[in-house]
């Protein structure tokens, strides 16, 4: 693995590293050279497709001491060269770097925070383990943190480019905002009484990271006294948009009325907003703090009848609801993906409510949408050409998938009670001559396929967080779902704001950051922010005390 990684970073410099900033390998640099253009792209598809994948999920090892530190160490060599290597790669690979942050490196500090206190030697090596492995993660973070792209007009650092493409983006969530939170409350010790302090040398690393990505941010330039006024296109108008749907999240997590109305009330959302509105706020709010329970419950929820001697929102409506769920199917992408595939990353954007007939409308809805574009409809020709029946035969094999994981997963079923293969075949080889064409049951080795897939890797749909794995099928939801419709900031657009509205950016910027700087800064200082002493200890660190001076001074 360390040599494959070693050679991944040898093609990529040398494809990447000496392009032409202005062209770097665009289509017009190869308009007599289509071999190569085909070749170019088809190492991108790896990279895109396969290779950041697989470093994520390798980097999710650490922490479990499975992982040795050289391994580690190239992966995150790779990740800062994907980066780091040019402007241009770096644009392809916006979507993927918003799951490497937030599952890799997010989670390795939150998890950092929370070591245990040891109280037996093993605890102590399995703290001094991760320890050494924070190290390797949190140089590479540095490393990316240096790069600055510097153009004759302006310069735009790691910093201001991942606040622009995630942060003041509506689809996404708030990397820069979620990253510098968890450095900064690394550098403060006594957050958790049950855990333990993070130790100075990775402290170090934290206030490191953040002073290298405020020093780049800041390059060449100077934040003036006086702030201008903006008009309403402006990241600001975006950010406070964002700000304002993170607030609906929380309160559509207690009551999905309660958030639609706050939405509709700060106009957010129009005073009566379409069906579509909604879905799109239930696709997207994921990453701005939507519960998957909320989402669920919602999808699954039938509304509310008609009644004369009350007025009711359309939003808590049946016929809304209904639509609601249709459009939030038709939002996710399962063009060219087998039904299994599609079912997993359907499942892995909210949690399944409890209820028969709300698990039964969902999946009804699931398959309307996916039967008539997956790969047994299209390329396989399992189910019937007849659209209705297509959808029948996707929606009880999709049900009968759904069983089969609670059956072959539930840990109160009896091994002997479980489902066998056989069992599975049988059920679902021929529907009936209403749904499955004369002569076409499905055939076994498919079935059989889709079983062994079960059983070796379980559908889960709890959420993934801080410290949760992000699965296949999480990764599958973002990036295709990404490429399908919910589409990340244009990095034309990206480059066109921070050399426009470059004081604008690094104003938002430090908006977004200064609180959690400011109370880094306390903590290095061993001071609280109420400004009383911390503990007995009255004397400050020689260490913290420069770090703490170092980042209050960038």
């Amino acid at each position: 693995r360390v040599l494959c990684m070693k050679l991944v970073r040898c093609v990529v410099r040398e494809v990447w590293g000496n392009a032409d900033r202005e062209e770097s390998l665009t289509i017009s640099k190869f308009q007599d050279r289509t071999h190569d253009e085909r070749n170019v792209r088809s190492l991108l598809s790896i990279v895109q497709d396969e290779l950041c994948l697989a470093l994520l999920i390798i980097g999710q090892v650490a922490g479990n001491d499975v992982l040795s530190l050289e391994v580690l160490s190239e992966v995150c060599a790779t990740i800062a060269t994907l980066w780091g290597t040019s402007p241009f790669l770096r644009k392809k690979l916006y979507v993927h770097f918003e799951a490497i942050i937030n599952g890799f490196f997010v989670r390795a500090l939150a998890q950092l925070r929370c070591r245990p206190v040891p109280v037996d030697s093993e605890q102590y090596e399995l703290n001094q383990s991760f320890d050494s492995e924070c190290e390797i993660i949190l140089e590479s973070l540095v490393d990316m943190m240096c790069v600055l792209d510097i153009t004759k007009d302006s310069s735009i650092s790691t910093l201001e480019i991942l606040f622009l493409a995630y942060d003041c983006n509506m689809n996404c969530p708030n990397v820069i905002a979620r990253l510098f939170d968890e450095l900064c409350l690394c550098c403060i010790d006594g957050e958790k009484k049950e855990s333990r302090n993070v130790p100075a040398h990775l402290k170090e690393l934290c206030a490191e990271t953040l002073t290298v990505g405020l020093k780049c941010a800041m390059h060449g330039s100077a934040l003036s006294g006086q702030r201008k006024e903006f008009n309403f296109d402006t990241l600001r108008q975006i950010k406070s948009k964002k700000n304002l749907m993170l607030e609906g999240a929380i309160l559509f997590n207690e009551k999905s009325s309660k958030g639609i109305k706050f939405l509709v009330d700060n106009n957010v959302f129009p005073p009566h907003p379409s069906p579509k509105e909604v879905s799109l706020f239930l696709r997207q709010g994921i990453s701005l703090g939507l519960g998957k329970v909320a989402v669920g419950g919602y999808l699954g929820e039938k509304g509310k009848s008609s009644n004369p001697l009350r007025s009711i929102p359309d939003y808590e409506r049946d016929w809304f609801h209904d639509q609601v769920l249709v459009e939030y199917c038709n939002l996710f992408y399962f063009e060219q993906q087998s039904l299994l595939d599609g079912l997993r990353m359907f499942l892995s954007s909210f949690r399944l409510p409890g209820e028969a007939q709300q698990i039964d409308r969902i999946i009804q809805s699931f398959a309307e949408s996916c039967g008539r574009q997956c790969k047994e409809t299209i390329n396989l020709n399992l189910f019937s050409e007849n659209e209705k029946r297509a959808t029948d035969a996707a929606y009880l094999l999709a049900f009968s998938i759904i069983m089969l994981n609670t059956d072959l997963h539930n840990p109160n079923i009896r091994p002997d009670r479980k489902m066998s293969l056989d069992a599975f075949v049988k059920n679902n080889t021929d529907y009936g001559r209403e749904i499955t064409d004369e002569g076409k049951p499905l055939p076994r080795d498919f079935l059989e396929g889709i079983y062994e897939s079960i059983k070796l890797e379980e559908i889960r749909t709890e959420g993934e967080g801080a410290d949760g794995v992000m699965t296949i099928d999480q990764w599958n939801d973002v990036v295709i779902g990404r490429r399908g419709g919910l589409h990340i900031a244009d990095s034309d657009e990206i480059e066109r704001h921070a050399n426009d509205m470059s004081q604008e950016v690094k104003w938002l910027v430090f908006d977004s950051i200064g609180e959690p700087l400011i109370k880094a800064i306390h903590g290095f200082w061993n001071t609280n922010v109420g400004g009383s002493e911390k503990g007995n200890n009255v004397s400050l660190g020689t260490l913290e005390a420069r770090l703490g001076m170092d980042l209050a001074n960038e």
